[in-house]
């Protein structure tokens, strides 16, 4: 393996002297197609560093009169060898085609071989994470990246592909799996096969740590691949069935079958900024996000994305409708945000807030929906084509005698924002006059309307309830009250959109905690005492409330108020700290850290505010404790507390608090230091972009960003590329000429490459 690793490396070092050009970022409209592809089987060899190496052979057909050559797409790949029908070719590569010299002329239909022996290490068109997932990506003209193929939509072919990989791996492909061996201790292989044709760019794979679970309804056999580690709890059953149930919906819309066996379901914590979450029968869901609605997204995709596909990205209109037409059929909510990719929108054609925009639209334009569905078999008869937008409005007035003119401009619906209102309440008791003052004052915009309050009275025996009403800016209002008044609740039952702040008498708060028939009361009254906090009874008196208190969000908020009162005095420790442990419910644990922000530099509690950054399985919890914890040291004593803490395995993702922490403290140095040791790609994106956000929000330094800009502006992450583009304005004008010269050379990904363009 190690042999192999030194040859890859070797092999790629020769790849970055090949010309190249400036890239192109789309697929063309009508290329030139002198031959077709039938068939693709051979053997691929992965290895753990996302190496390729290829013995791939294509039967195609021959479309044009004559042909003396063959063109296709092979990007910064190293061929060995090609053979058409077993005779070895000749061959150059120029500008990412690759031309072969056939050595006989062949006539239209006829049929040939093409095998192909090469190896590659690609830097777009397969994704990578720290977990050691691999996985290819749906991008336009990134096939052509690890295989050697007509990059184009309008290409498909039946495939039986054997993959050499890690045996610590398990592998993932289009198609329906037909075996699996071990190959020798590190390395197994495993064949995928499909007898449907299937886009080449749509062709999908992966190999990483996954448990799989696969169950058969109906024809189709449903598999889910889950990344591991994985913390969130799913129900595998319940989520192949939601694909079912999609795939059955989706054929009696459409009147198209799910033409392939298997569809796979991978589910990842890191996309990795892929913008199109599925390939040809296999999705991708991000498990951060809607994980149900994801599937659906995918599983639709096979119809709008796969069957039916655009010509080129930048003409998406007509797959976005479609999508959201299934949308609205399927009353998809998927949540616009789903893949967001902290890159900017350049690829859009499937993005999820593009297909919200097109349903919306349906919504106020029944018609359309209308026309799309009468249309549906005409678009679906032709899907061995790609899509424009032309083919699109020619099917529809075919089908539908009505002509959409130009490509539709939608905006995003725009989501109302619910106005509300806020009035501070100040209730003064007068005893002598057996009066209450009630004095509402409009924080921010006023009602212009009558607003009624219901109030109820507490005495020691009863309590009775009444309405009144208020308006306006201000307004005052005198209610006669009983002389052993001893609380008054105001709600406001018949409207959802006005809040109230009340100041009401200590003693009024204290019966509200001591005597508040639901949560939400108490609460309120433990709030509310904070106003009080100098009173020298309070503390007693929320002791001995806080024993009797069963409810967890209640007894919190007992605590804050106890923080409030008690103020980091000296003594008054033991009674935040003896609430941080494990047999509190996890709300009040929180809140008793919080608490401990007030006790400066008190080794007891920085001892304890350590353990729980350490070993507390609760974000919050950590994210509390870490700043209690800046809130009560100093910065040397902070600074040395972060460099124990960021090396622990346990701390790995409070790691950008910490640094943030240490910045904000000013240790701006230091955190720049310990930020740089996290830009490897051994580490998670999460922390891999916060530290480097951090670095570019505090290192304007020359030497430093020539210390990082190489290896950050080359990262097989795009996303962490894209932002290391904001460190270049840091280097020399030489510099900074000299690596815009480069990567608008070899940048493949749109996103990266538009934001070197705005330098």
């Amino acid at each position: 393996m190690k042999n192999v690793t030194i040859l890859f490396t070797l092999l790629f070092a020769i790849l970055l002297t090949l010309p190249t050009s400036a890239q192109e970022h789309d697929y063309p409209a009508y290329p030139p197609m002198d031959f077709r592809f039938q068939h693709l089987e051979g053997t691929l060899e992965i290895t753990e560093m996302a190496e390729i190496r290829g013995d791939i052979t294509y039967t195609i057909r021959f479309l044009g009169e004559t042909s003396d050559s063959l063109v296709i797409d092979a990007e910064r790949m190293q061929v060995e060898d090609i053979r058409v029908d077993e005779r070895t070719m000749d061959f150059e590569f120029s500008e990412g085609k690759l031309t072969i010299f056939l050595d006989e002329e062949y006539s239209r239909n006829d049929t040939a071989t093409l095998q192909i022996v090469y190896s590659t290490r690609p830097v777009f068109g397969v994704l990578n994470n720290y977990r050691g997932t691999i996985f290819s990506s749906g991008l336009p003209l990134s096939t052509s990246h690890w295989l050697p193929v007509l990059d184009h939509p309008g290409v498909s072919a039946t495939t039986d592909l054997r993959v050499v990989h890690p045996s610590s791996r398990t592998m993932v492909m289009t198609g329906q799996q037909r075996s699996n061996e071990v190959v020798s201790v590190e390395q197994e292989e495993t064949r995928y096969a499909s007898q449907y044709p299937v886009p080449l760019t749509s062709l999908f794979f992966a190999v990483g740590p996954f448990q799989s679970d696969s169950r058969s309804i109906d024809n189709v056999r449903y598999h889910i691949h889950t990344e591991r580690p994985n913390g969130t709890e799913l129900e595998e059953y319940r989520l192949q069935n939601i694909a079912a149930e999609t795939i059955e919906e989706l054929t009696e819309i459409t009147g198209i079958e799910y033409p392939l066996s298997d569809l796979h379901i991978l589910i990842l914590n890191d996309l990795i900024g892929e913008e199109r979450p599925f390939g040809a029968g296999t999705v991708l869901v991000d498990v951060n996000h809607s994980i149900d609605e994801q599937i659906i997204f995918g599983t639709a995709g096979q119809w709008a994305g796969v069957m039916v596909r655009e010509m080129e990205w930048k003409d998406p209109e007509a797959l976005q409708l479609l999508m959201g037409f299934f949308a609205e059929k399927l009353d998809l909510n998927l949540p616009a945000t789903v893949f967001d990719t902290d890159l900017e929108e350049q690829y859009d054609a499937l993005r999820p807030g593009a297909v919200h925009t097109y349903r919306h639209f349906l919504r106020e334009n029944p018609s359309v929906k209308e026309w799309i569905e009468v249309s549906l078999s005409s678009i679906f008869d032709e899907r061995e084509y790609p899509l424009t937008w032309n083919d699109f409005t020619r099917m529809i007035y075919r089908e539908s005698g009505q002509y959409l003119t130009d490509k539709p401009v939608f905006e995003a619906p725009v989501e109302e924002i619910e106005q509300r209102y806020l009035y501070s309440v100040n209730v003064e008791h007068n005893e002598a006059e057996g009066e209450v003052l009630l004095k509402f004052d409009a924080l921010g915009d006023a009602l212009d309307e009558l607003v009624t309050v219901q109030v109820t009275e507490f005495t020691f025996n009863e309590s009775r309830q009444r309405e009144l009403t208020f308006t306006g800016g201000t307004d005052e209002i005198v209610l006669s009250v009983p002389a052993d008044i001893e609380n008054l609740l105001l709600r406001i039952e018949e409207r959802d959109d006005i809040d109230l702040e009340l100041d009401k008498p200590f003693m009024f708060w204290i019966h509200q905690l001591r005597n508040g028939e639901s949560p939400k009361d108490r609460r309120e009254g433990a709030a509310g005492l904070r106003n009080y906090s100098d009173n020298p009874d309070l503390q007693l008196a929320l002791l001995d409330i806080i024993e009797d208190e069963s409810d967890a969000d209640v007894y919190a908020e007992i605590l804050r108020t106890l923080s409030f009162v008690t103020d980091g005095a000296s003594g008054t420790s033991d009674m935040f700290l003896s609430r941080t442990r494990s047999d509190h419910p996890e709300r009040v644990q929180i809140e008793a850290v919080r608490a401990l922000s007030s006790y400066g530099e008190n080794d007891m509690v920085i001892s304890r505010l350590q353990s729980i950054i350490r070993s507390s399985e609760n974000e919050t919890m950590r994210r509390e404790a870490i700043h209690s914890l800046a809130a009560i040291t100093d910065l040397d004593r902070f600074t040395t507390i972060t460099e124990s803490l960021i090396v622990q395995e346990s701390t790995l993702y409070e790691v950008p608090l910490l640094l943030e922490t240490l910045s904000s403290k000013g240790g701006e140095e230091r955190a720049v230091q310990l930020a740089d040791t996290f830009l490897s790609t051994e580490f998670p994106y999460e922390l891999r972009s916060r530290s480097l956000q951090l670095i570019l929000d505090l290192d304007q330094s020359q030497q430093g960003w020539e210390n990082r800009i190489d290896d950050l502006i080359t990262d097989r992450d795009p996303r962490i590329r894209y932002l290391a583009v904001g460190g270049l304005q840091h280097l020399s004008d030489e510099k900074i000429r000299e690596l815009l010269d480069v990567r608008k050379t070899e940048e493949f990904d749109l996103r990266v490459y538009r934001g070197l363009e705005e330098l």
